[in-house]
């Protein structure tokens, strides 16, 4: 500040930025950038990660059912809260779902549903119970021997990382009075996508909504 000869009144001049804080401004946001892409690069590797594989699924064949046992696994960093699955069972084969919604009523049915109490730690396993397939109709009548179903595996955890509830869907196919467990193609998708979505249209909770979005999808 400088004050002019009269001595009335006084002129301020802005001060000059230099060359050092212009390079450690552009070099603080070159760091900021960087720690964003290396956050969001390693973040799945990180968070919690509750997976159930092919291989983690057994079948007892029993006198009157099958007793299907599975396993999950945290394969994150972080542990999983509330992990919860539900499972919902309809038929693949022989009988459609269209015959099943005419002589056996819902042709969707939800035969599980389930809460770890206890959080899932990282690098470990924990197992819900076992889900049971009858060999009869609910009707009473015998199954046919080559029944095979469609069964849709949907999981719902915690994630202490993120702070958000992640969910997730697989489908595999079962066919009864044999310990065949094997992930649902494309073509055996196909026919039963339509039967998942009208039982799911008909439940109104934010899960479904998550559910009908994975089968529009795919």
């Amino acid at each position: 500040m400088t004050r002019n000869g009269s001595g009335q009144g006084t002129t301020e001049h802005p001060q000059k930025v230099t060359l050092g804080t212009a390079v450690g401004v552009i070099v603080a946001i070159l760091a900021l950038i960087y720690s964003w892409h290396i956050d969001n690069k390693y973040l799945p590797l990180n968070q919690a990660n509750v997976v159930l594989s092919e291989e983690s699924i057994g079948v007892v064949n029993e006198e009157e059912s099958d007793r299907i046992d599975f396993s999950f696994r945290n394969i994150g960093r972080f542990e999983a809260r509330d992990v919860r699955f539900q499972i919902f069972v309809t038929a693949l084969k022989p009988w459609t779902c269209k015959e099943l919604m005419t002589n056996e009523g819902n042709p969707v049915l939800e035969l599980f549903n389930a809460t770890l109490v206890h959080p899932l730690q990282p690098e470990t396993s924990a197992t819900l119970g076992s889900l049971y397939m009858p060999y009869k109709s609910r009707a009473g009548r015998p199954l046919p021997s080559d029944q095979a179903a469609t069964l849709l595996f949907r999981l719902n955890y915690f994630d202490t990382l993120r702070k958000v509830t992640t969910t997730k869907h697989f489908l595999f196919q079962h066919q009864l009075n044999t310990k065949s467990v094997r992930s649902l193609i494309s073509d055996d998708f196909s026919a039963v996508k339509d039967c998942l979505l009208q039982f799911f249209e008909t439940r109104d909770n934010r899960d479904d909504q998550k559910t009908l979005r994975f089968l529009s999808t795919n």
